[in-house]
């Protein structure tokens, strides 16, 4: 007879991931992120966002994203155009073929649409409700693996996504909580370069939730914690993972007093409301 042990579990009911299994047939249970990592807690996933800017100057309060000013939802959802600065970039280049848009509709469902690049003439998404988008990676690639050139999702003249060329995936620290779920902050991650003179920076965590309440104008961002770093890293394990309903948005902003290099990542994992 094989040891047993009991896995105790914080899932909700009628989860049975909870029940008695054998030390032989898996790793034992050590923590809970472990185990949605291994795929063993019902309704819930993992999520990392990373983001990056590269700052010619002194800021204040830019969200940690790609390139230029981050523009949130779309109020009412939209139609958006998908397109590259590069002609290598399509159904039979060199660069990215296909991309994901994962995105959610003005009632926060999550739908993902796949686009087949056309170099630098624009393709229209099929969805016309794109509210928020949450990622943005490539599908399909040709022998360059990587992005030709930039390619950016927008609407009246707004970018709301982009892959940067040299890249395959879109770099941003902002997340939007869809319909039903619960996201579950864990931990953050910041960090500056700069090559000349060391640049100070301020990384806030901010979010338009606060306090139990999540505001209707998803533009309204609250600081909820703050490092100051100077060519450094700060990793930070929140003791007890922060909960942020449907509905949230949760980003890294940064300010700095000169020219530099600003990283930023979030990780945790949302689960069923």
């Amino acid at each position: 007879m094989s040891a047993q042990g009991i896995r105790l579990s914080i899932s909700k009911e009628g989860d049975t991931s909870h029940e008695l299994v054998t030390r032989l047939s898996r790793l034992p249970v050590d923590s809970i992120n472990n185990d949605i990592g291994r795929g063993l807690v019902l309704g819930a996933e993992g999520i990392v966002a990373f983001g990056q800017r590269i700052f010619d100057g002194a800021v204040t309060d830019q969200i940690i994203w790609s390139n230029g000013n981050f523009i949130g939802p779309v109020i009412g959802g939209a139609q958006m155009s998908v397109v590259s600065t590069s002609a290598d970039d399509a159904s039979g280049g060199t660069g990215l073929r296909t991309v994901e848009i994962h995105y959610l509709t003005p009632t926060l469902q999550e739908k993902i649409e796949i686009i087949t690049l056309n170099g630098t003439s624009a393709v229209l998404t099929q969805a016309t409700d794109i509210y928020f988008i949450n990622l943005f990676h490539v599908q399909t690639f040709g022998s360059g693996k990587k992005a030709a050139g930039n390619i950016t999702v927008s609407s009246g003249g707004n970018i709301y996504a982009e892959i940067l060329t040299g890249n395959n995936v879109q770099f941003s620290s902002a997340r939007m909580v869809p319909a039903g779920k619960v996201l579950r902050l864990a931990g953050a991650v910041a960090g500056s370069a700069s090559s000349t003179s060391s640049a100070r920076v301020t990384v806030k965590l901010v979010s338009n939730a606060y306090n139990g309440l999540v505001f209707t104008d998803p533009f309204i961002l609250l600081p909820l914690g703050l490092v100051d770093i100077q060519d450094n890293t700060i990793t930070y394990q929140f003791p007890i993972p922060s909960a942020f309903p449907a509905g949230s948005i949760i980003c890294l902003m940064a300010s700095a007093d000169k020219a530099c290099n600003v990283s930023g990542s979030l990780y945790g994992w949302t689960e069923d409301a």
